[in-house]
């Protein structure tokens, strides 16, 4: 395994692995410490899995809890009825993980939000109730017993399961890293990021965000397998919504996105509930966080002022509510769910990168990557005499209103034609219709004359369709050079990474490259996108107000950007509110007002208009 080529957060994992497994035996440790290690090693693989949906996909589940259990009482059930041995219980636990995701997934995609962390309840407790009340098949409350296990011939005990979990854990986590590493990890981040832009490049949310919640199960079940093998019993209490709950704040505790966090948040988890289960212990524990939230409220006081501790109002608040908790309850468990829930808000809410973000900020070298010749842009086919597009009386009507309305404009290769008009006249609708976004109500669009009526939105980029948004729509969690990637994503090869550099030098922004997109001015985002527009070979390039926020030296590059562009034989529809953009690089202009079409003609015919001079040019 290689490991020259990836962040150090795995390298360290992995070499914090390899010391443990080298370095416990020595210590003697009692079976109990190798009971919560080997705890510890499969909730960070559950975790793992979580993390694809909360880390990478950006949503939240709490039924994760559900799959885990799944995977354990297959493998168990299998074992304890078929005589089924563990190194065939593998693929039948990561089966039967990825199918309950996979059937989940499907409900899933018709919600969000707070409705999606509904579902997932629903679907955690309604796994509970089957676990708990079938007792035929699962033992329901009384459990299910496996008998000591056997592998190639050697009896399994603790050492052997210890690691067992310690290898798994670290295939898992390499396996997790080849996958973000990949197109498919850009894809996960770009749909978090902004799911309209996912689409429009041809990516998908969908089906991405399905494979994300696959992912997810696959891992959980083999966590489930390594659970049910290495304790022998099972009881479906362990799999509830606590469990689904603690797995939520111990991917958040720990640290999306991160294979330490993964396992801090494990211990944390596995550690906690015997820490509630000692007065001195949660007291330390009280204690110790009140401390540390004073001493950083002390340091921002002396750095920014009242200002500085007004924001550690509510932590602190928080630190004296667990030391009263400490000192005036009994019994501690009894609000155990209150303690949890609280400190997931408390992480959400202070500590967005959970306790990883706490370590220096760390950027993992990337290899220099010499752009190919040219621009990287690539030349469109040869223009034909019929138009690329034509948009024929097209109706776009919400409820009673018609944002467009018997709208019909052509576009030749080449050329650019702008689209103009006040706000409200229908131009950010017609973007929406011609990449699908939207279908009309009536009327037809054609693309190289073909109909678009029943074209999806993730088909129009690999049609040579794409664009950029009025409101900026990059993925700001991925580097500059990754966002071109992710244009590039039905059409990754060898030599993408040249091509990406090469467009970015096209933008100027090569210098940029390895830096995250969010920590770009906002005139550069504007230029990203466009790079990354044009990084899905378009035929035809909307951009929807590109120069907006531009001023001088950056207006003037973008000019001579679109220039460049059409050059290439690309065909661009360009809105704009830039008048002597429009009129200095448009071959002509169609005019837009209250959803109808004005007025058409050439830059001088439509400065000319007395229409167009009263319904948005002014005199």
């Amino acid at each position: 395994m290689n490991l020259k080529n990836f962040p150090y957060d795995i390298s360290i994992t992995i070499a914090v692995l390899a010391l443990a497994a080298v370095a416990l035996p020595l210590l003697h440790p009692s079976g109990y410490v190798v009971t919560v290690l080997s705890l510890i090693g499969m909730y960070a693989i559950a975790l793992k899995g979580l993390d694809f949906v909360t880390g990478y996909a950006g949503e939240v589940s709490v039924g994760h809890a559900a799959l885990f259990g799944l995977g354990a009482y297959a493998a168990g059930w299998m074992n304890l009825h078929a005589g089924l041995p563990l190194a065939l219980a593998f693929p039948l636990a990561l089966g039967t993980g990825a199918l309950a995701a996979w059937l989940i997934s499907f409900p899933l995609l018709r919600v969000n939000g707070p409705f999606l962390v509904l579902t997932t309840f629903a679907f955690g407790r309604i796994v509970y109730v089957f676990l708990s009340q079938t007792t035929e098949v699962t033992g329901g409350q009384s459990g299910m017993q496996l008998e000591p296990q056997t592998l190639f011939g050697v009896s399994l005990g603790a050492w052997h399961f210890y690691y067992l979990i310690l290898a798994c854990l670290a295939l898992a986590l390499w396996t997790a890293q080849r996958i973000v590493q990949s197109r498919t990890g850009r894809a996960f981040e770009a749909l978090r990021d902004s799911p309209i832009a996912t689409d429009c490049m041809g990516i998908g949310t969908a089906g991405h965000k399905q494979l994300a919640f696959v992912l997810s199960g696959a891992f959980g079940g083999l966590a489930g397998l390594l659970y049910v093998y290495s304790q022998g019993v099972l009881f479906p209490d362990t799999f509830g919504f606590e469990t689904s709950l603690m797995f939520l704040m111990a991917a958040l505790f720990g640290g999306k996105k991160s294979s330490t966090g993964c396992l801090l948040g494990a211990a944390f988890v596995v550690v906690f509930p015997d820490v509630l289960g000692s007065h001195f212990a949660f007291r330390s524990f009280a204690i110790g966080t009140l401390a540390v939230l004073a001493a950083v409220g002390a340091l921002r006081l002396r750095r920014r002022g009242p200002a500085g501790l007004k924001a550690m109002a509510v932590p602190l608040a928080f630190a004296l509510g667990l030391v009263a908790l400490a000192y005036g309850v009994e019994d501690l468990n009894e609000y155990r769910l209150a303690i949890y829930g609280a400190i997931v808000l408390m992480v959400v809410s202070y500590l967005g990168n959970g306790i990883i973000g706490l370590l220096p900020a760390y950027v993992p070298g990337h290899k220099s990557v010499a752009p190919e010749a040219g621009s990287g842009i690539r030349r469109a086919a040869p223009a034909k005499q019929e138009p690329l597009l034509e948009v024929r009386d097209v109706t776009m009507a919400f409820g009673g209103f018609q944002a467009m309305s018997e709208v019909s404009f052509s576009v030749q290769s080449g050329t650019v034609m702008g689209l103009i008009g006040p706000n409200g006249a229908g131009k950010s609708t017609t973007m929406n219709v011609l990449t699908a976004l939207y279908h009309p109500t009536a009327g037809s669009v054609l693309f190289d004359g073909v109909p678009l009526a029943d074209v999806g939105t993730t088909r129009i980029a690999t049609l040579g369709i794409s664009r950029t948004f009025q409101n900026l729509q990059v993925f700001g969690d991925l580097s500059v050079l990754d966002n071109v990637l992710a244009g590039m994503h039905h059409t990754i090869d060898a030599g993408s990474n040249a091509r990406a550099m090469a467009l970015l030098g096209t933008v100027g922004l090569a210098g940029q490259a390895h830096a995250l997109a969010k920590n770009l001015s906002y005139g550069q985002q504007r230029f990203l996108e466009i790079a990354r527009a044009l990084a899905t070979n378009p035929r035809l390039l909307l951009l929807d107000e590109p120069a907006a926020g531009l001023r001088g030296a950056d207006l003037a590059a973008l000019k001579q950007l679109i220039g460049e562009i059409r050059g290439h034989g690309i065909a661009i529809v360009l809105i704009e509110h830039h008048m002597d953009v429009v009129m200095e690089l448009s071959d002509h202009i169609t005019v837009l007002n209250f959803g109808q079409v004005l007025a058409r003609g050439s830059a001088q015919q439509i400065q000319c208009n007395r229409a167009v001079q009263d319904a948005y040019l002014g005199a």
